[in-house]
């Protein structure tokens, strides 16, 4: 899975605050995701896919680009995606003409995105805290559907964080 785009669903009154977007270091940018039950999934620019969606969510924020000119710091502390068995299902299905029967493995793949978030003053300060598991609202069948799996996560992600650290504060 390489760089993807997430789309949320954020719908608040952005703050008059300006806010610099930051990752900690302990968050990888390429690493694999490995279930039981499923082929290894390797995932790389991770770090630039949580800032899209970031950017998408809150992109009638007044974000910087540098934390100098911050007044206001949203840091992940963790975002770890991990690829859930949605429902499993067998069935034997014939071949013809031969007659022959094969089992046919059928598997629907969602995700979940463990994450912990805070916003800080410029000092450093926790303001809010905001920190789960994030569900994908879609399920796939396809290696190939993994990046709107994920992406879907990451979107439940800032719609929750949005309304944890944003529904409440002040608007302009």
């Amino acid at each position: 899975m390489a760089e993807i785009n997430p789309i949320p669903n954020v719908d608040i009154n952005p703050i008059k605050e300006r806010i610099f977007f930051e990752i900690e270091e302990s968050v990888q940018d390429t690493f694999w995701e490995y279930h039981s039950e499923l082929k290894p999934l390797e995932i790389s620019n991770w770090r630039a896919s949580l800032r899209n969606g970031f950017n998408s969510a809150f992109k009638e924020f007044n974000i910087v680009n540098t934390k100098d000119e911050a007044q206001l710091i949203f840091r992940i502390y963790d975002a770890t995606p991990a690829r859930t068995l949605a429902s499993l299902s067998q069935s034997e299905q014939q071949l013809y003409p031969f007659r022959v029967s094969e089992t046919v493995k059928t598997v629907v793949v969602s995700s979940q995105l463990t994450y912990k978030v805070r916003l800080l003053n410029v000092q450093g300060e926790i303001l809010k805290r905001s920190n789960g598991t994030a569900n994908s609202k879609k399920s796939g069948t396809t290696k190939y559907e993994n990046d709107q799996i994920i992406a879907s996560a990451i979107e439940s992600m800032y719609e929750s964080i949005a309304k944890d650290f944003f529904q409440d504060m002040p608007v302009k």
